[in-house]
């Protein structure tokens, strides 16, 4: 799944900095790859943990959706800021935009997954 999400990713960052030449788009695109094949799994971990560990419902929920979003952005931002890629903040940012609806969902799922095992949730 890594591979799969970040040959999207990584295309997605090289198309926005393709108008910077061939090697700043790979760069883009080969830092947002391994972004996503090394690093992702942990901001999905912490949604589950998240999502299991708070006791409110709707805490659970807002923390799993906020929090590895925010995780993401800070460690691509990161990542392209410092390894030099030209568009840092814009081949970061767009993760915003996916991640929220994303952690959300995987949020609520391992949420009722916990309840359906009736997990302790303050554990």
């Amino acid at each position: 799944m890594g591979s799969i999400a970040g040959l999207i990713g990584g295309g997605i960052v090289y198309y926005i900095n393709s108008e910077h030449g061939f090697w700043p788009a790979a760069g883009g695109f080969a830092k947002q790859f391994l972004y996503n094949v090394f690093i992702a799994g942990f901001n999905i971990k912490t949604c589950e943990k998240l999502s299991k560990k708070i006791e409110s419902k709707k805490g659970s929920l807002i923390a799993s959706t906020i929090i590895p979003t925010a995780q993401a952005f800070a460690i691509t931002y990161g990542i392209h800021e410092l390894g030099g890629t030209p568009e840092a903040f814009d081949s970061s940012i767009w993760q915003v935009y996916v991640n929220l609806p994303l952690f959300f969902v995987l949020g609520l799922m391992y949420r009722k997954k916990a309840e359906r095992e009736n997990i302790n949730l303050t554990n």
